[in-house]
């Protein structure tokens, strides 16, 4: 299957942000610290319009942070995911030139805080909606990004087991659990008139292989998605480029190929080694600079 303009985009810039499985995983907001990367005042966000009343807020160096997911029309204004504290700022312009509004609602895809340190700066005006398992994980751990604590106000206030619905803006926008994917707490944000679905880091961005902690699980969630889905939905990754529903697939098809094969071999007695000297040489491309085709069959 051909590689998309959208992974090709994420082959080299992909920053991902959680450390799972074992693996030692760059934070993309260490950048943030001031690590040679200039004053946050550089950070730029693309406005990228992806369907009916829904934004796309991308950061244009996706190596910076997580992007956000932005439904602006007569009711106000509704936030998938805040990105990091330090880019309310930019978030906020990015908003005033789509024509401003209230923001009454925030969705946290997860607890993650590359995806949830904003909430402190909505916290006036805002209610914030996530999963039962992410206001846990909020209050109990916090995320991986060395962030303040979020103050009581900026916690989600509104927590649901498996699906919730929001009326917001006109249309029906449909949050889905998808269990033990990237955390135990992970969702999908379908606007379903819109025909935009945000994924979080359950699929971290098109191109590249996953952070999950069950293999199996993320798969019957992706056809769980796959079924529900328009064959023209936009789809957002938590970092990097917008996607498609071909991205979606292939990422889908990736996956299942991937444990297929390496359970097929271990049926056959083949330790380690023998394992990743039969690699396809297709599969290369879904490596990137902080998850090689090689770490991720030695995890399955």
């Amino acid at each position: 299957m051909g590689e998309s303009q959208a992974a090709r985009a994420n082959r080299e810039f992909l920053i991902p942000v959680a450390d799972v499985l074992g693996m030692s995983v760059v934070l993309s907001l260490l950048l943030l610290a001031g690590l040679g990367q200039g004053p946050v005042e550089e950070f730029r966000f693309d406005t990228i319009h992806a369907g009916g009343n829904v934004y796309v807020l991308l950061p244009q160096d996706p190596r910076q942070t997580s992007k956000v997911v932005v439904s602006s029309g007569s009711d106000g204004v509704l936030l998938s995911d805040t990105t990091s504290g330090e880019m309310a700022g930019e978030v906020k312009d990015a908003i005033d030139r789509l024509g401003g509004g209230i923001i009454r609602y925030i969705i946290n895809t997860h607890s993650h805080s590359d995806h949830t340190g904003g909430n402190r700066e909505y916290t006036s005006t805002a209610r914030f909606i996530a999963h039962k398992n992410t206001l846990r994980n909020l209050v109990e751990a916090g995320g991986p990004v060395p962030e303040p604590p979020l103050r009581a106000e900026a916690l989600p206030q509104l927590t649901f087991t498996d699906t919730l619905s929001v009326f917001f803006n006109g249309e029906e926008i449909r949050l889905i659990h998808l269990p033990d994917r990237h955390t135990d707490g992970d969702i999908a944000v379908f606007f379903t008139t819109s025909k935009v679905i945000h994924l979080g880091d359950v699929m971290l961005a098109a191109g590249t292989l996953p952070f999950t902690t069950d293999v199996d699980s993320l798969i019957i969630s992706l056809d769980r998605l796959i079924a529900l889905l328009p064959p023209d939905v936009t789809v957002t990754p938590g970092h990097g480029p917008i996607a498609t529903m071909d991205d979606l697939q292939a990422f889908r098809q990736v996956v299942g190929e991937t444990r297929d094969f390496v359970r097929s071999r271990l049926a056959q007695g083949q330790v380690h080694a023998d394992i990743i000297a039969a690699i396809p040489a297709e599969w290369s491309a879904w490596s990137s600079r902080y998850l090689s085709i090689e770490d991720w069959i030695t995890e399955l």
